[in-house]
């Protein structure tokens, strides 16, 4: 009778957290959901039209069903060419019913096949409790039972869910309880919990008065792909490109078929190291066999996996992965017990020249250490180096610095630096009367120094005289690390030292002296290490840094490159990485970005970061192609690996510096007839109507000389021919020029028909 039909509360007898919004109850995943609106499904119930809701709830969702462990998910980490899904209510044995495709172990996808009409028969009926009135379940005009609850959907085929965990760690109420707790998982329409991927490409479920439509499932005929470049797309919640693509097979039926792309996620074990912040990765060949390995430190340990991602030295140590919902032992790589944290980056080099590095740090015992990667004890960790640790009086700070020879600088808290032999032995002792910022050796013999206290001071140390010059001070109080910059290629091999205080860049010469167009204020609050590098590819450098929520990249004239700075929505939490394909690094809580020599973001970048990057991105060649990967510690404890994104190796290191302090390569062959120029810039500068262009060509013959005006918009105002011997003065008549800044270019065009350009900045004032 229909007054006297009823049907049990299913979905609060589950006791699991609502699909739909409790804030205002608004649907979010409609009918497909038992625990949204797919629990109070309408359907007729006589011929009268009388309706009543709940009597056939929808079948569990794929996250509803893997939480109360109805079913075993299958996890694929890898590309497959087809995947067997099955609709889960089939009277069989166990088959594949969810499959998950992780973004990161926080945010993932699930992929299930749900069918309105499952079995032998497109008629069910309900069997209703003759005594109570309770619709008891589905079954067929023989009063057999089946499991199709799903018979009341709008759609079937293949529902991709995106779930997102970080959510139910948050707290929306501000209660001090997870919303996961407070049953507020689906508050924030534009980031849920768990979210149905409208195959229609319409967001209509939570944003328009609908519980699903029947294109909202994948299959033949309809919307068959699930990619970053569908609708809608894979991207993660943060908006990150997850080269995840999903493909459907076939039409709807009990048994669908899919095919799963990963486009860069390296299939490694998982590599866990624990809720650690500032997570320093270093990617090494230590044993020089064209793979590099992983190293991490942590809290009070170095971990480290080989390039098989086993661990580098075996021991019986794991680490627990503990959430609401589990808990997970992984594999823990200790190498080193650090009880005193260690405070350096680590240091790789062939301390006895065996052919396989050592590794040296600086830790808060005040000690200087070095392993050997061998385990000649069996006690799971690295053996010391022979004559260390070397115990100190004083705190180290920054790193130390190898220098040729068998000497190693190390520098500390109160100023000092004391240089010191492979066997423990102080050869000598500095003093620079502020704390150590940098240390950059330009050579064999030649190191230099920027240290501050109230001022900085920049230092040149003699190794071979033993002598210690203070070149220059500086007003500003907030340093970065010190950069040093060999431009190889070129004649005489240039040296320069490069380093942002307050703010300002700085470039300096080998004698200290301020390079034309610096110091630049860049008016930043926050900043990076400067990273040099050769982006356009032309006979100059240019320098990239991070500051704030922009990424800047200017000349070596201090010229801004077009299009820079790149500014993102959000603060750049990572120095750029310096790569062949451009320049890498991560925007908090969002995306890992590249861009190029002309500030465009280069496909398929942003890709996801896994919700934020500890510390910086490192790149390495773990799998031995040529072709590097990307490496970096997540915020969720696991380190990640990207392939197949970027070329070639890294030009600086994980913390923005210059990978060997200082190279960088320029085309110039100074032994070809190209000429080479060595200096340009005028005189005077500033000027009012007149000045002179003076350059001077120091190798190869001119053919003719090029000299152009550009104004700070890169618009061409002046071009005229200059003289080709050389030394060289070319005035510039500025009468009828407005006051501010413009740029110069010389180009020096040879015989061959190669160019070679020096840039300069010219200031008019009237």
């Amino acid at each position: 009778m229909p007054g006297k039909l009823r049907s049990p509360p299913t979905r609060f007898l589950l006791e699991i957290t609502m699909s739909l919004s409790t804030y205002d109850f608004r649907s979010e995943v409609g009918d497909f959901s038992l625990m949204d609106h797919g629990g109070l499904i309408a359907v007729q119930i006589d011929a009268e039209g009388t309706v009543a809701s709940a009597l056939l709830p929808a079948y569990p969702s794929a996250w509803e069903r893997a939480y109360l462990g109805f079913e075993d998910v299958v996890e694929i980490t890898e590309s497959r060419d087809s995947l067997k899904l099955f609709a889960p209510e089939l009277e069989r044995e166990r088959r594949n019913t969810i499959y998950k495709i992780p973004i990161d172990d926080y945010e993932y996808f699930l992929v299930e096949n749900r069918e309105e009409i499952v079995g032998r028969d497109s008629v069910i009926y309900l069997h209703q409790d003759p005594e109570t009135g309770v619709v008891l379940g589905p079954i067929y005009d023989d009063y057999t039972p089946n499991c199709m609850y799903d018979y009341l959907l709008p759609a079937s085929g293949v529902l991709i869910w995106h779930i997102d965990e970080r959510v139910a760690y948050m707290d929306y109420t501000g209660s001090g309880e997870t919303n996961f707790e407070e049953n507020t998982l689906q508050w924030d329409q534009y980031r849920l919990f768990i979210d149905l991927e409208e195959a229609s490409c319409y967001q209509d479920i939570g944003v328009y008065y609908t519980y699903g439509d029947p294109d909202d499932a994948y299959f033949i005929g309809g919307n068959e792909t699930f990619s970053p470049t569908s609708c809608p797309n894979s991207n993660s919640n943060t908006g990150g490109r997850t080269g995840i693509t999903i493909q459907t097979l076939t039409a709807p039926g009990d048994s669908m078929a899919i095919s799963v792309e990963n486009e860069f996620v390296m299939a490694a074990d998982r590599l866990f190291f624990g809720f650690t912040p500032l997570a320093h990765p270093f990617i090494v060949d230590f044993d020089h066999d064209g793979k590099d390995e992983i190293f991490l430190t942590v809290e009070g340990y170095i971990l480290a996996w080989d390039d098989d991602f086993s661990k580098l030295i075996p021991n019986y140590d794991n680490i627990a992965h503990i959430t609401s919902f589990d808990t997970t032992y992984y594999p823990f790589p200790v190498i080193v017990d650090c009880p005193g944290y260690t405070v350096s980056p680590l240091i790789f080099t062939d301390l006895d020249s065996d052919g396989t590095d050592e590794m040296l740090l600086t830790n808060q015992r005040n000690e200087l250490v070095a392993y050997r990667f061998s385990d000649e004890n069996s006690d799971g960790r690295c053996d010391l180096f022979h004559g260390f640790p070397i115990l100190f009086e004083d705190e180290p700070v920054y790193h130390p610095v190898v220098l040729d020879g068998g000497i190693i600088a190390v520098p500390f808290k109160n100023g000092k630096v004391r240089i010191i032999s492979f066997s423990g032995d102080i050869v000598s002792e500095l003093d620079t009367r502020g704390e150590i910022k940098g240390l950059v050796p330009a050579d064999d013999t030649i190191l230099y120094i920027l240290s501050a206290r109230a001022k900085g001071r920049l230092f040149r140390y003699n190794i071979a005289t033993d002598e210690l010059e203070l070149l220059r001070e500086f007003p500003e109080e907030k340093y970065t690390s010190l950069s040093g910059i060999r431009k190889t290629g070129t004649t005489g091999g240039e040296f320069y030292l490069s380093f942002l205080a307050d703010g300002v860049l700085y470039l300096l010469d080998e004698n200290g002296e301020t390079y034309p167009g610096f110091p630049r204020d860049m008016e930043l609050s926050s900043f990076s290490e400067p990273a040099a590098l050769n982006i356009d590819g032309n006979e100059t450098f240019e320098i990239a840094f991070s500051g704030d929520n922009k990424l800047f990249c200017v000349d070596e004239h201090g010229v801004l490159l077009p299009n820079f700075p790149f500014e993102a929505d959000s603060t750049i939490s990572t120095p750029p990485l310096i790569t062949e394909t451009g320049l890498l690094f991560s925007v908090e809580g969002e995306a890992i970005y590249c861009i190029d020599r002309i500030g465009k973001i280069i496909p398929p970048f942003p890709v996801s970061s896994s919700g934020g990057v500890w510390y910086s991105l490192s790149s390495g060649n773990i799998d031995g192609t040529g072709r590097d990967e990307i490496i970096f510690a997540a915020d969720d404890g696991f380190v990640h690996i990207y392939k197949g994104l970027i070329s070639g190796g890294a030009k600086s290191d994980r913390f923005g510096r210059n990978i060997d302090s200082v190279d960088v390569e320029l085309p110039v062959d100074a032994t070809s007839g190209k000429p080479v120029i060595t200096k340009a810039y005028n005189y005077p500068n500033p000027m009012t109507d007149k000045t002179y262009i003076h350059y001077e060509i120091g190798s190869g013959t001119a053919e003719c000389v090029t000299v152009r005006i550009f104004d700070l918009s890169g618009r061409l105002i002046d071009r005229f021919a200059g003289t080709t011997h050389t030394i060289n003065d070319v005035p510039w008549q500025t009468r009828n020029r407005a006051a501010g800044a413009y740029i110069c270019t010389v180009s020096a065009e040879g015989t061959d028909g190669k160019t070679d350009t020096k840039r300069f900045v010219i200031a008019i004032v009237k």
